[in-house]
């Protein structure tokens, strides 16, 4: 972690200026790019409209039709919702990097965050996903702090925002078992470990159940509401698509999709990550630095954060891993939040050797805002070229 000082003036400066930067980004020719609406942007328009939910995921609908009250019933109003959580996204992404490294790799997170093709995409859309993207960052955020902090309302936080990751995409479901077995794992490896944070355990089950006792309430009230859409897209379905005569294969090979989705070989479907198709989910520089991250924190994972953070990563890529269709950069969007960890990773450890060897005003000056230039300069082309250089008329699957 970089213990030099930084100006608590100069990070409300940046956080109020990163936060307008997304706020622009996101609402910048909103009602031309892309033009009409996507098949799932229509589909929880008219849910949303016509009380469709029956309370599967009623706080994104709740926010939904608030928009509709203040922006009209159209495009601009399906989407201010995707407008402000996205931008919302930015300073939360900004909070949780800095409270596993510090200020300066907080700004480089945030400011990729706020480009990032992937998320800005959900950023500008009327899709419900965005609101896992929040809610796990959230989450993370408060993860992190109750391990540092082991206080009761830390604790109680942490647990209420992985519950409310259950509002999200369906993957949202398995963040919780990240912290879980980091406190399994610690509980057998630490003497006194379970006594000492019993009463946090519980404190965190409590704010867990909050909102995840929403969802556990309304499965039994409409049984199939709850994952009918799971035993169309699963492998072990009898999808044309599915691996019917071995679904381990399908797994192995859905693995080594998603694993290469970041860099290699995207989602067919532009709706999904707001790419063409195929293309990778993220630029290159992103890519590159998310594999680096990724193996490093693979081999430092007896380490908490590293090993939540792995744990988290592989729940997140469940969603794909186990689907026809693989990738999917909308199934696996909850993979971006750890992936954006990892992409930090590289950028605290280059930083950190920086400054070692610079010291004073001259390396807080100079060379930190010329390495957030090299790092941030490609990536923030590449997704601006990426989106807003193209995306004049529609999506496919309209």
């Amino acid at each position: 972690s970089d213990k030099q000082p930084f100006s608590l003036k100069t990070e409300y400066i940046f956080i109020i200026g990163v936060t307008l930067l997304a706020l622009f980004l996101r609402i910048y020719e909103l009602d031309k790019r892309p033009f009409g609406l996507e098949n799932d942007e229509s589909g929880g328009m008219i849910s949303v409209v016509k009380n469709f939910w029956v309370g599967q995921h009623p706080i994104y609908a709740y926010i939904w039709e608030l928009c509709y009250k203040i922006f009209g019933l159209n495009r601009i109003g399906l989407r201010m919702y995707g407008v402000l959580l996205g931008t919302l996204s930015v300073p939360v992404m900004y909070f949780a990097v800095r409270s596993v490294f510090n200020v300066r790799t907080a700004m480089f997170a945030s400011v990729l965050f706020a480009f990032l093709r992937w998320n800005l995409h959900y950023g500008r859309s009327g899709h419900g996903t965005i609101m896992a993207i929040v809610a796990i960052t959230l989450a993370v955020y408060f993860i992190f702090k109750a391990i540092q902090k082991r206080d009761k309302f830390t604790y109680f936080m942490a647990g209420a925002m992985s519950g409310l990751c259950w509002y999200g995409i369906l993957t949202g479901w398995f963040v919780v078992l990240a912290p879980l077995l980091y406190f399994v794992f610690e509980s057998f490896s630490k003497k006194s470990y379970f006594k000492r944070n019993l009463v946090g355990l519980l404190v965190f089950m409590l704010g867990f159940w909050l909102f995840a006792s929403q969802h556990i309430k309304n499965y039994f009230i409409s049984t199939n509401t709850y994952f009918s859409r799971i035993s169309e897209v699963s492998v072990f379905s009898q999808d044309p698509n599915a691996p019917v005569k071995n679904p381990a294969i399908g797994i192995i090979e859905n693995t080594q999709r998603v694993l290469l989705m970041f860099n290699h070989h995207g989602d067919s479907r532009q709706r999904n990550s707001g790419g063409n198709p195929y293309e990778p989910a993220v630029d290159f520089v992103t890519a590159m630095l998310f594999g680096l991250g990724f193996f490093y924190c693979i081999y430092y994972s007896k380490f908490n954060a590293f090993f939540i953070l792995v744990m988290l990563f592989f729940s997140q890529a469940a969603g794909s891993i186990f689907a026809i269709e693989a990738p999917s950069a909308m199934r696996a969007v909850g993979t971006m939040i750890p992936m954006m960890f990892f992409a930090s990773v590289v950028f605290d450890k280059v930083w950190y050797a920086f400054s070692n060897v610079f010291k004073g005003n001259f390396r807080d000056r100079i060379i930190f805002p010329l390495l957030l230039a090299c790092f941030l300069t490609p990536i923030i082309i590449a997704n601006y070229n990426q989106y807003f250089k193209r995306w004049v008329g529609g999506m496919d699957e309209l």
